[in-house]
């Protein structure tokens, strides 16, 4: 099996700053993973995807990770979403027109207080949820609102076999400590003992027995 990866942009992971970006190129070849940068698809049929610059990537499985499309067109009157099909929502995540709906998570057109979209992350999603429950307090109690703003506590990228690149502020590091440390947080984050414990009883079982294809 060959693994070739084609990445529109200059770098892996952009959101991260390029020292990180550099370890997951080095770990990915290392892996035997084909990297193309700057590679733009221009066509993808059945056996193969043609790049923009001319290249031919022959295959018959294809994997598109190019972000996540709303679903709400078609389901909610246009005039409640914006250009790219999000709900136009306020920044105090209130849905325009509508000042007692809030609207939090992926299909929320909110900026983070800086000119930019929120993340579609789950750590964007809670911070948005936090904010909306807030709000949706402070409404009822006829208090002033508080505005939406994100600041990332940072991310961590798991790579494969037990390697993950960590940025936080403008500090990166890579190696088995990153992916460890990300499956800490992920624990931490759980609602409760019982699913961590399911858990981590899946990993250690991962451990010592065969991946499950089928999964």
């Amino acid at each position: 099996m060959q693994i070739t990866l084609a990445q529109g942009g200059d770098r892996l992971i952009p959101q991260c700053v390029p020292s990180a970006s550099k370890m997951a190129a080095k770990r990915l070849k290392k892996q035997g993973v084909v990297v193309h940068l700057n590679a733009v698809a221009e066509e993808i049929t059945a056996d193969a995807v043609y790049l923009a610059d001319g290249t031919v990537l022959n295959t018959k499985t294809v994997m598109w990770t190019a972000g996540v499309a709303s679903p709400l067109r078609g389901m909610v009157d246009d005039e409640y979403l914006n250009e790219s099909g999000y709900f136009k929502t306020r920044g105090t995540l209130q849905l325009v027109g509508h000042d007692e709906v809030f609207i939090a998570g992926d299909i929320a057109g909110v900026e983070n207080g800086k000119g930019t979209r929120a993340p579609q992350t789950a750590q964007a999603a809670v911070s948005e949820g936090r904010t909306a429950a807030l709000n949706c307090y402070q409404l009822m109690t006829q208090k002033p609102l508080k505005p939406f703003s994100f600041i990332s506590k940072g991310d961590i990228m798991p790579i494969g076999d037990w390697y993950a690149v960590a940025q936080f502020g403008s500090f990166a590091f890579g190696g088995r400590f990153a992916w460890w440390l990300r499956r800490t947080i992920f624990l931490m984050e759980m609602w409760s003992w019982m699913n961590r414990l399911k858990v981590v009883t899946d990993w250690t079982l991962n451990i010592f027995m065969p991946r499950d294809t089928s999964q």
